[in-house]
């Protein structure tokens, strides 16, 4: 795992290398994009973290005197972090937190969403969030014994949040070991260790349609930046244009 996120940082760099160059593809303003597994995102003048077990806030006002402002507990192996519309989507092995962002910053949980009821906690799964106009994407996937369980859950969730306290599975789609997600302006895009890079027709954001997937090779996470699409893989980086999402062209693959 850590191999893959030194890859991932790699991964970022080269990314920002190719905008500068190129006028044509990843003209989008904005922020610095990170991949589905982040763990750390800042908001403001607020930086937030999450540990194997909690979740951290952290004032930057000032960079060199930063404070530690909250620290709260929340369960097991935490593996993701994620932005939207002022809330913070938080996976584990087992369960997806949502909180929202108070006045002062803080963190304050609005729900807790477990994903086997049957099971609980025997079920160790990796699970990185996406969210679209209320919409959480969600990728579990489990590799048998190593994971825990003799039992082999792996799949793309979707989820109603709308109602941030009370979110609702929508539909379940089999997969076969999907990893890191993201979504670009109709479609979304799934790694898959097995299937490579997945790509799901989300015109209707709440019922996605699998399309096609560019295989041959074992993908991890991904970066979509305007129209340029970069999926990290155990050897390589691979580059598309996603300008037409009809009509995806693969760019370049640079070896890590």
């Amino acid at each position: 795992m850590q191999k893959f996120f030194i890859s991932l940082i790699v991964m970022i760099s080269l990314f920002e290398l190719n905008c500068t160059a190129s006028s044509d593809i990843g003209s989008e303003s904005g922020g610095t994009s990170v991949g589905s597994y982040a763990t750390m995102l800042t908001i403001g003048k607020k930086l937030y973290a999450v540990t194997d077990t909690e979740i951290i806030t952290i004032d930057i006002t000032d960079a060199k005197n930063s404070k530690k402002l909250d620290v709260q507990e929340l369960g097991f192996s935490i593996e993701s972090l994620y932005h939207y519309n002022g809330l913070l989507f938080v996976g584990s092995a087992s369960q997806m937190y949502i909180f929202s962002i108070g006045v002062d910053g803080i963190p304050r949980r609005e729900s807790t969403t477990t994903y086997f009821q049957l099971w609980g906690r025997d079920i160790c799964s990796h699970d990185p969030i996406v969210v679209k106009d209320n919409i959480a994407y969600v990728t579990l996937s489990t590799s048998g014994v190593s994971d825990c369980t003799f039992r082999q859950f792996n799949e793309l969730r979707v989820y109603d949040v709308s109602d941030v306290r009370n979110p609702k599975l929508i539909s379940t789609t089999p997969m076969s070991l999907p990893k890191g997600l993201g979504y670009g302006k109709s479609k979304l895009y799934v790694c898959d260790q097995v299937d490579g890079l997945v790509v799901f027709d989300i015109t209707d954001p709440a019922k996605p349609i699998r399309e096609i997937n560019f295989s041959g090779f074992e993908a991890f996470d991904l970066i979509v930046k305007g129209n340029l699409l970069m999926v990290v893989s155990a050897k390589a980086l691979h580059q598309y244009d996603i300008s037409d999402e009809n009509n995806i062209t693969f760019l370049a693959k640079i070896d890590l």
